[in-house]
């Protein structure tokens, strides 16, 4: 009986530190997630953001479309801006985190970026830059793979609008 307190003992310790190294360990639900916000140590848990549409926007530093999209997010993030029922989240992909900072300032983009801690993985995000829409429920509405310069505003101001609607006409 000593043994396997021991061994519960064991595991369980050892399940908190991988939880202090990866704080998504196990997480299946991307609303119970936590981001680390570039350049500081506070973190954001998307749960404390239920009830409202999501607006996640993952990029990286070696990136070209990114910095060709970067304006556009930025035009449809000043279209919404009133709307506090909505949030719009600058996701970073790197896997160097020590690019992510200097190439912010270097490119003068401002506001909160996080950096990805597994999200990528279990929104199956394969291509960069890619758009995904949650709404106020916490289900994934819409995801817009890569970059389309011409329609992006249009569209991603469309879907976070239709986001918007299903979930007052849902009652949420």
């Amino acid at each position: 009986m000593l043994f396997r307190s021991r061994t519960a003992d064991t595991l369980e310790k050892r399940r908190v530190q991988l939880r202090v190294l990866d704080p998504n360990l196990g997480i299946t639900d991307p609303s119970r997630f936590t981001l680390s916000v570039v350049g500081g140590n506070s973190k954001l848990n998307l749960a404390s953001l239920r009830g409202k549409v999501l607006i996640f926007d993952f990029w990286a530093t070696w990136c070209v479309p990114c910095r060709a999209q970067h304006p556009l997010y930025e035009e449809v993030r000043q279209r919404f801006r009133d709307r506090s029922d909505l949030m719009f989240l600058a996701v970073n992909t790197d896997e160097d985190r020590e690019l992510v900072k200097p190439f912010m300032q270097e490119q003068h983009w401002t506001g909160d970026t996080y950096y990805d801690i597994g999200l990528v993985r279990l929104l199956t995000v394969t291509s960069i830059p890619t758009t995904v829409i949650m709404d106020k429920a916490g289900r994934i509405v819409s995801r817009m793979n890569g970059f389309a310069g011409d329609t992006f505003v249009e569209q991603l101001t469309a879907r976070i609008q239709a986001a918007l609607a299903a979930t007052e006409n849902s009652g949420n």
